[in-house]
């Protein structure tokens, strides 16, 4: 009887040891988990590792992808530009906001991208590094489309005007800030430079 007791505490002792760790690990991964993009960020740049069209800037093997795609080269960022017409895109990455243009039309093309989303969507987390004259390219129906950045500003989420039509060929960007919160709406925007 007394072996049967001491074998089944030993039991009960390692389970509240393994729930322990359970909990300590999950404890670390929900205080870790909004600093993710950092850390990759991070590890890219100590790493060298870049998306292919971000290391395929300014090469001859430069191939144009199949899908539509945002590329930063500052920020070795490099995302599909999806299209619809809910919010609900926004989850699956970068979004072409209906009622806005498209790069072969001209006037305002507007891409939205969540700076945070605790489901792991976090396109334009690093927004924000973004400065003047800084290239931001679209590959878009077979075409490249380059642009510069002229414009970055904080605006309330009221400012739809950020979407309007404008005469020039024109690639907004913006996303919500202060990061981790939706108070404003951080805005870049560019004039085209080329098409290839």
């Amino acid at each position: 009887m007394q072996f049967f007791k001491r074998h089944h505490i030993s039991k009960l002792r390692r389970f509240n040891n393994f729930l322990s760790l359970v909990v300590v690990a999950m404890c670390f991964y929900a205080f870790a988990f909004p600093y993710l993009p950092q850390i990759s960020f991070w590890w890219g740049n100590v790493t060298n590792s870049q998306p292919p069209l971000v290391a395929a800037q300014n090469t001859e093997r430069e191939s144009h992808p199949q899908l539509n795609t945002l590329v930063i080269p500052s920020l070795n960022l490099q995302e599909v530009i999806y299209e619809g017409n809910t919010e609900a895109v926004l989850d699956n990455g970068v979004w072409r906001r209906p009622m806005t243009s498209s790069p072969e039309k001209g006037s305002n093309t507007a891409l939205a991208g969540h700076r945070f989303d605790h489901r792991g969507g976090s396109v334009f987390y690093h927004l924000d590094k973004i400065r003047m004259n800084n290239k931001l390219i679209v590959y878009w129906e077979d075409k490249k489309y380059t642009y510069k950045v002229d414009r970055i500003q904080e605006v309330p989420p009221s400012a739809v005007a950020i979407e309007a039509p404008t005469e020039e060929n024109r690639l907004t960007l913006y996303t919500c800030t202060p990061l981790w919160t939706a108070k404003n709406r951080l805005v870049v925007s560019a004039r085209l430079e080329e098409v290839r």
